[in-house]
């Protein structure tokens, strides 16, 4: 469970930057990594299930 909320506060981190940067090519870029952080944390979920 800490791995899960340290995940769900750097997504959090991603998307508020995402939505304070002008430059397209790096809010994709930001948005990327934030998709990123959202795999994780659906890795994370479906491993507390399997325990």
């Amino acid at each position: 469970s800490l791995a899960m909320s340290i995940e769900a506060q750097a997504l959090d981190l991603y998307q508020r930057l995402s939505s304070k940067i002008e430059n397209l090519q790096s809010k994709d870029i930001i948005n990327k990594i934030g998709n990123e952080e959202k795999a994780h944390l659906a890795s994370l979920g479906k491993l507390m299930d399997s325990l």
